[in-house]
């Protein structure tokens, strides 16, 4: 893991994705179950690369992390517009979680685990992990959960700031 500047990570993201290699991201709040520092971490995987940076910081960097998941997913899963129609029970039951919390004014955050990443301990996989102070949901898929991520997102980067 290399530790840079949220200037070199945005470059590193942008190098990536320009270049079509594997890679994703993943903001660390310092609740988070998957951060060991006690600060926001804003983490880039470039699997590709098998390169690991990292930028902390003591404020979490949601804009930034919100531009890196537009790159990644598209604005479409950012922005949101699948209905809760097209979604299977088991993301039903991960959306209607979240809302309770925020209802209940309980941040939360997510992540979702490439097949191929550091934290996925369920390869071949993709994993969503939905996590708050109340603990931590998580479900597995067999491909990229991308209509579950269209409503998920909104949601998230709707709350105040990040847990």
């Amino acid at each position: 893991m290399q530790h840079v500047s949220a200037a070199a990570l945005t470059q590193a993201v942008h190098d990536a994705s320009a270049s079509g290699r594997s890679w994703h991201i993943h903001l660390l709040t310092p609740a988070c179950q998957l951060n060991e520092a006690d600060q926001y971490q804003l983490m880039l995987e470039d699997v590709e690369r098998n390169a690991v940076l990292v930028c902390e910081t003591s404020e979490p960097q949601s804009d930034l992390a919100k531009q890196f998941t537009t790159l990644l997913h598209g604005s479409d899963v950012v922005e949101g517009s699948h209905v809760a129609a097209a979604l299977s029970t088991d993301e039903q039951s991960l959306i209607a979680h979240a809302d309770d919390l925020s209802a209940r004014s309980i941040l939360w955050h997510h992540h979702v685990l490439f097949p191929d990443c550091t934290f996925n301990d369920s390869t071949p996989s993709w994993l969503v992990l939905l996590h708050s102070a109340e603990g931590t949901l998580s479900q597995a898929f067999n491909e990229e959960p991308r209509v579950l991520l269209t409503a998920l997102e909104p949601r998230f980067y709707a709350q105040s700031k990040p847990e």
